[in-house]
Formats: structure tokens, C-alpha cells, sequence
């Protein structure tokens, strides 16, 4: 029988592939709720873990307590966001066991990697028993038909302690089911967007690297003037810079094997929401790179060149 090794740590419960240049055009939309301190993620819900409970996509999952677990609000907001079209994660998610789970919200590698990371086990690993704190995404996807998601998400192993595969001490989460999670590919009337292209397609890729410092373009919609700031990425000026409400760049740098995949991220404050809606473009170069747009990607329309 499996068992499960705890390790406790303070936190509190109420929240604290192709041979030529691939482009791929159609720009993801990041929605908002368009109601004041709402927060601006498309997932809602509870993904469901065999060792540590649920994970909370927002905080209006959290606070309307679907598992009936009568837990206090929270004023803090947090969210986690699936883009269907590349298949990636982003933001962050709650755990009442384990705490904050990012989902690229903090360490923006975790997008490009399809991978989430429990942020406190990955800080003091010792006071976790050395679990691992990685959560392998890539099993798990959307589909339209039966309109939930599917495949199972892993984390954790076994010790290897025990002197026997019976008795082994199991270390992690375990099995992350996502089916009780929500895709809301629209939320009401809202469309406050950012828009972020890469020679003008979201998703930029070419099997051979390196790829010449691309053309960065963003657009906006419905958003307070003068509010966007640059997230990571290859910006002029780097992270936390202040841009237009429209405009565009060249990349300070070219894609290269060394820092492939990148992620390039605008952060601009919703005119409704008062949250915070973020635009995501991704440019990748080489054959082993995560980001490969022939892979599982919804594509709206897919060119050679």
C-alpha cells in the first residue's frame, strides 16, 4: 500500500520536425472578467491531487469553495491561464498543503517547459524530504470533444528507502487530475486583450538556430491608458519597462541554442478589472526545443516559408 511521507512547513490556509522556418499566426487573448478585482485567468476550478488535496486555479475558485471544505475567503489574488493554441501554462495556483504553485507565474520557464513547480518545496527541499518539486504537465491537454481536460498531470516518486518497492515511502503529489477544471474561453462581454506578435505570428519557430532578433509588435484593448509594462522576454530596457499602448520593437537580441525557448510577456492593467492581463508570445529555434508547432497546437493557420 502506498504511503505518504509528510513534511510540514508554516503556511497559511486562507492564502497567505520541419526543415525550413516555421511561422504560426492566430494571437492568443488574454481575458479578464471586466468586474472590479476579478482576476484575469481563463481556468477555474479545483485539479484534484491523490496525495495533498486540491490545487486552486484563482481566487474565485478559492473563495467559492466547490469542495465544500468551509475554508475563509481570501482578498489575495492569484490565477492560473491555459493557451489552447500552444498549449502552455501560466500564473499561479493554490494548494492549502504545499502553498503556491507556479505555473509560470513566477519562474517563466515553467511555460515554455509545460511544467508547474511548488514554489515552497522548491526554496527549502530539505524541510520537504527532498521531494521533487516539479509537476510534469505535458500529459495533459484540452480537448474540445468532451470539452474537459485530459491525461493526468505527475509529481513526486518513490524514496527508494524502504528496502523493498513495498515499502517505499512515496514523496510528492502523486497524480494531478485536471477534469474538474474549467476552460472559460470567453468571460462574458469583457475584451480587455494584450496582443503580443513576433514577426508578426505568436508562435515563432525555425528548426536551426540562430533566428535574427524579430520584430515585436503588441496591441491593446480595452485596457488604462499608459499602464503596460514589458514581463520577460528580449525587451529593450528588460523586464518592467514602460510601453505604449501599442507599438512595436526589435528584440535586443537573436534567438540562439543558448537561450532558446523565449518568452515574451506585456503586462498591462485591464480598464474594467482593475487586474492585471498579460499577453504571451513565444520564439524557439532547434530540433529538441519544447515549443514545437507542429505538436498538439490548435493552429489557425499554419505557413511555410
Amino acid at each position: 500500500m502506498m504511503k505518504y511521507t509528510q513534511q510540514f512547513l508554516s503556511i497559511g490556509v486562507g492564502l497567505v520536425l520541419l526543415f525550413v522556418t516555421v511561422l504560426v499566426s492566430g494571437t492568443p487573448t488574454a481575458y479578464a472578467q471586466c468586474n472590479p478585482g476579478e482576476t484575469s485567468g481563463n481556468l477555474y476550478g479545483v485539479a484534484m491531487t491523490d496525495e495533498i488535496g486540491a490545487i486552486y486555479m484563482s481566487t474565485e475558485s478559492w473563495n467559492d469553495d466547490p469542495l465544500g471544505e468551509g475554508h475563509d475567503a481570501t482578498t489575495v489574488e492569484f490565477y492560473v491561464s491555459y493557451d489552447r493554441q500552444s498549449n502552455t501554462w501560466n500564473g499561479r495556483g493554490w494548494n492549502p498543503y504545499a502553498g503556491w504553485v507556479d505555473f509560470g507565474g513566477t519562474n517563466a520557464a515553467n511555460i515554455t517547459a509545460r511544467t508547474a513547480e511548488f514554489e515552497s518545496v522548491k526554496q527549502d527541499p530539505d524541510s520537504w524530504g527532498n521531494w521533487d518539486p516539479t509537476i510534469d504537465l505535458s500529459p495533459v491537454s484540452y480537448e474540445v470533444d468532451p470539452g474537459e481536460f485530459v491525461g493526468l498531470a505527475t509529481n513526486g516518486d518513490y524514496t527508494g528507502g524502504g528496502g523493498g518497492a513495498g515499502d517505499d515511502d512515496y514523496v510528492g503529489a502523486g497524480n494531478i487530475d485536471f477534469s474538474g477544471v474549467e476552460l472559460q474561453t470567453t468571460v462574458g462581454s469583457c475584451d480587455e486583450t494584450v496582443d503580443v506578435l513576433l514577426n508578426g505570428v505568436n508562435i515563432l519557430y525555425q528548426e536551426s538556430c540562430p533566428i535574427s532578433a524579430p520584430t515585436i509588435q503588441w496591441t491593446t484593448n480595452d485596457i488604462t491608458p499608459n499602464s503596460c509594462e514589458t514581463g520577460v522576454g528580449l525587451w529593450t530596457g528588460g523586464s518592467g519597462s514602460s510601453r505604449a499602448d501599442s507599438g512595436s520593437e526589435t528584440a535586443s537580441a537573436n534567438i540562439t541554442d543558448s537561450n532558446t525557448p523565449v518568452v515574451f510577456q506585456l503586462h498591462c492593467e485591464g480598464a474594467d478589472s482593475g487586474t492585471t492581463v498579460t499577453g504571451t508570445a513565444f520564439a524557439s529555434c532547434g530540433t529538441d526545443d519544447p515549443i514545437d508547432p507542429t505538436q498538439g497546437i490548435i493552429i489557425p493557420e499554419f505557413r511555410e516559408v
